[in-house]
């Protein structure tokens, strides 16, 4: 299947299917249920950009509201004095004072939850060295400690500018505005946003079709002072360009445009401009969005792609490593940018909301999946239990899962998070304790500690140490350099899955191929992602995790255009399963293996004793009728023959494919037999499934 295609189904009737040839492959259902009220697989919602496949928010302006940054860190205690501290690694320092009059609080060891301010913050040796005016007896080598800073001086970032009198104005800002600041901008100067900006090797990623809205609140220091708004793609007729007098006061500039986006790709760019020499004028709250009957804070093409999708669970992580709860619940001209690693702007972050997510999870029928970071204090994750326990109350939703931080064992997050596994749990309990609490004990929040599959003894370690009311969740993925179809089937992963699910209960955070490492050109490694391999692949490893006893498994990620990888000239179709959100359903084989999986997932998971063989099954029994996933990892056509249990329940009798020509189902007594055409996957019930 290409990717501009939705799910298409073969639908057969088991009595109009010409006969089989003899099966090889053999699998008995057992009476025995695996997992009672199966969920469907899930998925990351993942990062919002503006410049790539990633534009998610209805709203495609980020930091709408000109704010500040929100800085958070974490660091590991190297050497310690009686009233200082200084980082263990010699690559996480910001500038010297950077952290004076930040808020500290240790999370772990003798002295955890003391809070206390930052005297001041230095660099030796290329550290991180911070003193306080607290005695900080019993704080020792290892320990783990949180630092925030809310910083409103400087200039917005995801914005760029042109002129030298642009800065923020903390005096003003627009009537009822949540945040705390504008934009001034003394002429001739400008505010630009640039969206869509990889058109040359992608084409339009959003494009603007049907009813667009620009909006923008502004005053002037003198009336008439003139305010210039243009919007465009390169290369391309201007779609507006306006210019209008300001008032005195705060007014609110909207206009209903019909662009005509019929020109080349390109990058596209909203200008704010005041022409007037010396003239001041202020910005706030802009916008640029579709008008769409879609309710909400995402694109209608999301919403609707992820109602194909039909996700079990859909979980948000977006770098939010470096946020406040306070940040994470503001509303969008109230969020300030967020960052958790050294840098300047270009490290800085603005992400959607956690009440935005919420409500996009509930409008799908997700289950939420929320990260949060570990640099909040206790009475953060005490008020996120209170806030989260009224939001499943209001929303309905059966559990949440809260997860600490995100792969805190991963180098590459270790300013955000905790690597060491006994200091992370240290951590984690102490936070879970906090969140339960202010849940009242709500047992729909279910607290998520995420740890490194590929180490077995630590994974296993993990799961036997993690805080107790907590899941553990792994990232098995796969092909991490891929030479051949095969890569894209490992046989290891269900195995140690099954052998961690045994420990405690265990969930899948993020699973897809990771195929950016190895020698393979990527026209080699896309031909096989964006070939019937690829689906059969998800399909595949999602259906192992299933029969390993896992309930709660999410792919990474909704869409992304192409992934850097290893090597010069290597862009590889990672990690979206849709190739973008230009319009809804835009899937790669992945993603439609995944919504035809989903069509599947239902009632009671049953065990399969089978030999090894070159296809997986996963069966579910329904009132309506037996329910069959199977994926192949064969380049040639496999027959397979399916035992069910005696019983009144319908066997399946329909097959729907991603391949429309070779999948078919014969009935026979107790069981069924199926083609699979090469890399096959397939799903067989009784009746045509829905949605």
């Amino acid at each position: 299947m290409t990717w501009r295609e939705p799910v298409l189904a073969l639908l057969l009737a088991a009595s109009a299917c010409r006969p089989l040839s003899a099966a090889t492959a053999e699998f008995q259902v057992s009476p025995k249920p695996v997992t009672e009220r199966a969920s469907r697989i899930g998925v990351n919602l993942g990062f919002w950009t503006s410049w790539g496949a990633e534009q998610l928010s209805a709203n495609v302006l980020k930091n709408p509201g000109f704010e500040g940054i929100c800085d958070s860190s974490i660091l590991i205690v190297g050497a310690v004095g009686a009233r200082d501290f200084t980082d263990d690694v010699d690559w996480a320092a910001r500038d010297p004072g950077f952290w004076d009059g930040a808020r500290y609080q240790i999370l772990t060891g003798r002295l955890q939850g003391r809070q206390g301010v930052v005297y001041r913050s230095t660099v030796v040796v290329g550290k991180t060295r911070i003193e306080t005016n607290d005695a900080l007896y019993g704080l020792a080598v290892g320990d783990a400690v949180a630092l925030t800073r809310i910083d409103d001086t400087q200039t917005a970032t995801q914005w760029w500018f042109e002129g030298s009198g642009v800065a923020p104005d903390r005096t003003q800002k627009r009537p009822g505005s949540p945040g705390v600041r504008s934009l001034r901008i003394i002429g001739p100067g400008a505010a630009k946003s640039y969206l869509d900006a990889i058109g040359d090797r992608a084409g339009k990623l959003l494009p603007l079709r049907g009813t667009w809205k620009v909006s923008v609140w502004a005053k002037a220091a003198s009336p008439g002072t003139p305010l210039h708004i243009l919007l465009r793609r390169n290369g391309a007729p201007t779609f507006f360009d306006q210019t209008v007098p300001l008032t005195a006061s705060w007014k609110q500039y909207a206009f209903t445009i019909h662009p005509s986006d019929t020109g080349p790709a390109g990058a596209l760019e909203l200008r704010f401009e005041s022409t007037a020499a010396t003239a001041t004028a202020w910005l706030d709250d802009a916008a640029l969005m579709e008008e769409t009957p879609v309710p909400g804070a995402f694109r209608p093409e999301l919403v609707e792609t992820l109602k194909t999708i039909r996700p079990g669970y859909l979980r948000d992580w977006q770098g939010q490593l470096g946020d406040t709860l306070a940040n994470r619940m503001a509303p969008a001209a109230a969020r300030r940018a967020t960052r958790y690693r050294p840098g300047g702007a270009e490290a800085t972050d603005y992400d959607y909301s956690l009440p935005d997510f919420l409500q996009l999870a509930q409008q799908v029928k997700a289950v939420p999946w929320i990260v949060l970071s570990p640099a909040l204090t206790f009475d953060e994750w005490r008020e996120a239990g209170r806030l989260l326990s009224a939001e499943a109350d209001r929303r309905g939703f059966p559990e949440i899962l809260i997860e600490y931080g995100n792969e805190n064992w991963n180098n590459i997050f270790r300013t955000g998070g905790i690597p060491n596994d006994a200091t992370l749990t240290a951590a984690a309990k102490a936070a879970f304790a906090q969140l339960l609490a202010g849940a009242n004990g709500d047992h729909r929040l279910r607290p998520v500690l995420g740890g490194q599959f590929y180490f077995a003894n630590r994974a296993e370690s993990l799961a036997k140490s993690a805080p107790a009311s907590s899941i553990t969740a792994f990232a098995p993925y796969w092909a991490f350099e891929p030479k051949s179809a095969d890569d894209l089937f490992p046989d290891a992963i269900a195995p140690e899955l099954a052998k961690l699910a045994s420990l405690r209960e265990t969930a899948v955070y993020e699973m897809n191929a990771h195929s950016l490492n190895g020698n393979g050109s990527a026209a080699e490694i896309n031909r096989l992602l964006d070939g019937p391999e690829g689906g059969a692949a998800i399909a595949w490893n999602a259906i192992g995790a299933l029969n390993a006893g896992l309930r709660r498994i999410c792919i990474f990620s909704i869409a992304q255009f192409d992934t850097n990888g290893a090597g010069k000239d290597r862009l590889i179709h990672l990690f979206g399963i849709t190739r973008d959100l230009a319009d809804a359903n835009h899937f790669r084989p992945e993603g439609n293996a995944l919504a035809l999986l989903n069509t599947a997932v239902a009632g009671d998971l049953y065990q399969v004793q089978a030999k090894p063989s070159n296809v997986r099954i996963a069966v579910f029994r329904t009132p309506t009728g037996w329910r069959v996933a199977a994926a192949s990892k064969s380049p040639n056509p496999e027959q397979i023959h399916i035992a069910f249990p005696a019983g009144p329940t319908p066997l399946p009798d329909h097959i729907q494919a991603l391949d429309n020509a070779a999948a078919q189902i014969r009935q026979g007594p107790n069981s069924i037999e199926v083609a699979l055409p090469p890399y096959g996957f397939a799903i067989a019930t009784h009746g045509v499934a829905q949605p």
